[in-house]
């Protein structure tokens, strides 16, 4: 996960699982430590852990009690938006060169809404044609080649091929009550 978010379960008990080869591990939520536990096949599960927002942290310790490494997730605040991240913004007008496009829902902070999943429209402009779009959401009714689909854990992800003329792409990508995001894409 990419973040401790999960909004409409706060005081909801929590299971925490920490996969490390450390020789202890310390959870701490929102500075208070939830306990320690020694691994078992690196595996240190912490369960009915109450849920709060805020941060999250595995701390890990060697056998002399040293801290060896610390993992921190934090929950996303704020107002929610889209967030979109192209691999590329030029293509090669060949018909070939896509454009993977990773469409994200976040908090006011920049961090991932876990919880939050909904359905995005995308619409594209210019010399590309959407060649799939979807989620990793594993029981879908909808076609990776529909416009609209819902997002999974807030994310989802667009594929667009360019054309064989050079020119700009304009992607637009929407959701109910939420602002549209825009991006150019350049085919050369």
């Amino acid at each position: 996960m990419e973040s401790w978010s999960w909004e409409g379960c706060e005081g909801k008990k929590a299971s925490v699982t920490i996969y490390s080869d450390a020789d202890k591990i310390e959870l701490l939520v929102n500075g208070k430590s939830a306990g320690k536990k020694k691994p078992k096949k690196d595996i240190a599960k912490f369960r009915k852990i109450p849920y709060e927002a805020g941060k999250i942290e595995a701390i890990a310790y060697d056998s002399s009690g040293k801290e060896t490494a610390r993992t921190t997730l934090v929950s996303a605040t704020g107002k929610t938006s889209i967030k979109l991240t192209p691999e590329t913004t030029n293509l090669c007008a060949n018909g070939q060169d896509l454009c993977f496009l990773n469409i994200d829902l976040i908090g006011e902070n920049g961090i991932t809404k876990s919880s939050v999943d909904q359905e995005l429209k995308i619409e594209i402009s210019g010399p590309a044609t959407l060649q799939g779009y979807g989620s990793a959401r594993p029981n879908v009714e909808e076609s990776f080649c529909n416009d609209t689909f819902k997002t999974f854990y807030g994310k989802s992800l667009a594929v667009i091929r360019a054309g064989y003329e050079p020119g700009t792409v304009t992607v637009k990508v929407s959701g109910k009550g939420l602002d549209t995001q825009e991006l150019t894409l350049n085919i050369c």
